[in-house]
């Protein structure tokens, strides 16, 4: 990160010499030109022709280099205005420029410096204010939509705004374009779906942004996220943040569409997951109470909230995993030691989570987590996990979860699961016994033991979802 300092007054002086001489200059080359006119154009060698045509090049460069100097000095002038930059004694300071910015020359610039403004505007824009850019709530989302993908934008974007600050704004957001708790009219639902709008936007924003950052700056942005709904009054965050991370699946294959980067997935799940789901659930449930002193402690704890989203502080952090296979396997195996002393999974994390009062969208994230992990098996690294992972998930799933919460997306990732084990899979229901008929590698979890053949778990979970064309599909694709 750097720091840009400008002087605004003493820029415009420099650029109005370099504008001057090429003046200067201009009048000099015309008066040449003039002249060797009036005398015949003597030079044999065409001489005065070649000079006029290279100084003319020459000058028109110096004017484009004192415009686009003026162009980033207004985006400067810009960025001061809209309380991105600092005044201080006439000099405008901008703080925290990447460095890919300042080395990235006059577009990365611009391309960051209208993240960072989009996210002043948005602001305050969310809060009820005006902008002093004057534009509209719709010109800063289809700015967002435009630039969203790019790096240097998204990061312009994030920081401005501040990780700790990306749940709020969406509530925001409805408060402003009266979204209200009691109210079903047009207005409302028109605030109900800017906000969804704009979690999609923030979604993506953040995805691309994490793209960038070293393991520190991921860690230090998922604690930020994670403390700014992690309090009284902000369990409500919780809905806002789940809707950032598990908003966007446009081709319907039941995979976050987003890429968040691993570190910042796994740090933001292992501070998610200290947050108690059952005091979260307690205090939801309070505000449904007749009892008005409960009620009141529900709002003070909930505070704002999105309707149609999951409450669950995981949900959207392992559905996001769905696209990161590292990222699932590090959070739901990481390295432990197999009770025989070899390297393998620790899965005390897999289990508790199975046994969660999962929410249909909870359970859903926690599948997609599972299923990505699980495709780790065909790789060289993290291999040996993923093998466990899979094996003691199909006996988790089966034993401690409640199937009436099996969605559509919930199947579909049982699927893939079972589709990753097919080997297995298919020696349990054509021979018997979960392994490998070509290696005799048991499926972890499924040895022969005194309970006898385990291979009912593969059926009882594929009987399941079998109702589920997409996980049969997939299951048959093997």
């Amino acid at each position: 990160m750097g720091t840009i300092k400008l002087n605004p007054d003493n820029l415009k002086k420099k650029i109005k010499g370099l504008r001057d001489k090429a003046d200067e200059a201009g009048r000099a080359r015309a008066s040449i030109d003039r002249e060797s006119e009036n005398l015949g154009d003597p030079s044999p060698s065409k001489a005065v022709d070649t000079f006029c045509n290279n100084s003319a090049t020459h000058i028109d460069n110096v004017r484009s280099c004192a415009d686009r100097i003026e162009s980033e000095m207004n985006r400067i002038i810009e960025l001061n205005q809209s309380g991105v930059a600092k005044m201080d004694g006439g000099t405008i300071t901008v703080e925290n420029v990447p460095d890919t910015v300042l080395k990235g020359g006059k577009k990365e610039f611009d391309t960051w410096s209208q993240g960072a403004l989009d996210a002043k505007d948005l602001q305050t824009i969310a809060k009820g204010g005006t902008p002093k850019s004057g534009r509209s709530y719709d010109e800063v989302t289809t700015s967002m939509s435009t630039y969203k993908d790019n790096t240097s934008y998204s990061v312009g974007l994030i920081n401005t705004i501040g990780p700790e600050n990306l749940t709020q704004l969406p509530l925001d957001a409805e408060d402003t374009f009266g979204r209200g708790s009691n109210s079903a009219n047009s207005k409302t639902a028109s605030a109900y779906l800017r906000s969804s709008a704009l979690t999609d936007l923030l979604g993506a924003c953040l995805a691309t942004a994490s793209t960038t950052w070293s393991d520190k700056e991921s860690q230090e942005a998922a604690n930020k996220i994670v403390g700014s709904v992690n309090s009284k009054g902000h369990y409500g965050r919780i809905t806002v943040l789940n809707a950032i991370l598990d908003g966007n699946d446009a081709d319907h294959d039941h995979i976050d569409d987003l890429k968040f980067d691993k570190t910042f997935l796994v740090e933001m799940a292992k501070g998610l997951e200290k947050i108690d789901p059952n005091e979260v659930k307690k205090y939801y449930g309070y505000l449904n109470s007749h009892n008005t002193n409960l009620k009141s402690l529900g709002r003070d704890y909930v505070g704002k909230y999105l309707t149609n989203q999951s409450r669950d502080p995981l949900s959207g952090v392992l559905s996001a995993m769905g696209n990161n296979p590292d990222a699932a396997l590090d959070f739901l195996a990481p390295q432990g030691i197999h009770p025989d002393g070899t390297p393998g999974a620790d899965t005390t994390r897999l289990f508790d989570l199975s046994k969660r009062d999962w929410d249909e969208a909870g359970l859903s994230g926690f599948t997609a987590a599972i299923a990505a992990g699980s495709s780790k098996r065909s790789g060289t690294e993290g291999a040996t996990r993923a093998d466990d992972l899979s094996g003691f998930s199909i006996k988790y799933l089966v034993d401690n979860t409640n199937k009436d919460l099996y969605n559509d997306d919930t199947k579909a990732h049982i699927g893939q699961l079972l589709a990753n084990c097919a080997p297995e899979v298919t020696n349990a229901w054509v021979e018997g016994g979960v392994y490998d008929p070509k290696t005799r590698k048991y499926l972890p979890g499924f040895q022969p033991s005194s309970n006898g053949d385990l291979s009912h778990y593969i059926t009882d979970l594929a009987y399941t979802v079998a109702d589920n064309e997409d996980a049969t599909g997939t299951i048959a694709a093997g």
